[in-house]
C-alpha cells in the first residue's frame, strides 16, 4: 500500500484540505473517509463492482450506519427516492433538501476537474456544494442498496454536546443556499423551501449569540 502523508502550511479548512488530498490522486476514482469512520471489509469491492455494471454512473453514494450515539440508516426511505430523479430533478432537490450521504461517495476523478473539486469559498462545507455542481454538470448521482460506511455520531465539527451550533458551519450554509437562489430550474415551492432554510439557519445563529453558543443556556 502507498500511503502519502500531506500536511498544509496553513489551516485550508475542510473544502481545502480535501482538495488537495484529490488533486495528488492518481487514480481513476476515489474514496473519501473521516478519520473518525469505518469502511465495511467490502465498501471498496462493491462500489467498484457497481460502477463496471453501470458505465454511466461517475458518482456513487451507499447506505450510512451510524454508531456512538445512535445507529440510525441513512438515507431514509424517504430520501432514497432522491436518487431515482434525474440530475436536474436532483439539483432542485438538493436546492431545498440536503442530507448526510457524503461519508459513502464514491467520486470519478474527472468529474471532480470538470466542475473544480469543492467549492473553498465554504471552508467548512465540502458536500452539499459540490453535489450541486455535479448534478447542474449533467450527472446522476447514484445510489448502491448496502451499507459501506460507519459513521461516527459524537464529539464533532457539527455536532457538540455542549455547544449549540457551530458557527462557521452554520454561515457557509446560509451562504451556499443564498449563493444556489434563483439558478437552474427555478421553482417557486424550492424558493420558498430555499429562504425558509435561511431563515431558520439566521435563527439559529441569533440563538448561539444570545446563549454564548453553548447548550445548557437554551432553554424550551
Amino acid at each position: 500500500y502507498k500511503i502519502l502523508f500531506i500536511k498544509n502550511p496553513t489551516n485550508l479548512g475542510v473544502s481545502g484540505n480535501i482538495n488537495t488530498a484529490w488533486k495528488k490522486a492518481s487514480c481513476k476514482w476515489v474514496k473519501s473517509i473521516a478519520g473518525d469512520d469505518l469502511l465495511d471489509k467490502k465498501c471498496i469491492e462493491l462500489n467498484v463492482e457497481y460502477v463496471k455494471r453501470h458505465s454511466d454512473c461517475k458518482i456513487l453514494f451507499s447506505k450510512i450506519q451510524s454508531f456512538g450515539r445512535s445507529n440510525d440508516v441513512t438515507p431514509t426511505q424517504y430520501n432514497i427516492r432522491f436518487f431515482k430523479k434525474d440530475s436536474k430533478q436532483q439539483y432542485n432537490w438538493l436546492r431545498g433538501f440536503s442530507f448526510n450521504i457524503a461519508p459513502s461517495s464514491f467520486i470519478n476523478i474527472d468529474v471532480l476537474k470538470q466542475v473544480g473539486y469543492a467549492d473553498e469559498r465554504y471552508r467548512m462545507i465540502e458536500d452539499l456544494p459540490l453535489w450541486l455542481k455535479i448534478t447542474k454538470a449533467g450527472h446522476t448521482l447514484h445510489l448502491l442498496d448496502a451499507i459501506t460506511v460507519y459513521y461516527r455520531v459524537d464529539e464533532s465539527i457539527t455536532m457538540s454536546q455542549k455547544r449549540y451550533i457551530n458557527v462557521g458551519f452554520t454561515k457557509d450554509l446560509i451562504s451556499v443556499y443564498q449563493d444556489s437562489r434563483g439558478s437552474f430550474l427555478k421553482h417557486p415551492f424550492t424558493e420558498w423551501l430555499m429562504l425558509e432554510r435561511i431563515l431558520q439557519y439566521k435563527i439559529m445563529l441569533l440563538a448561539s449569540r444570545i446563549s454564548e453558543n453553548k447548550t445548557g443556556n437554551i432553554t424550551s
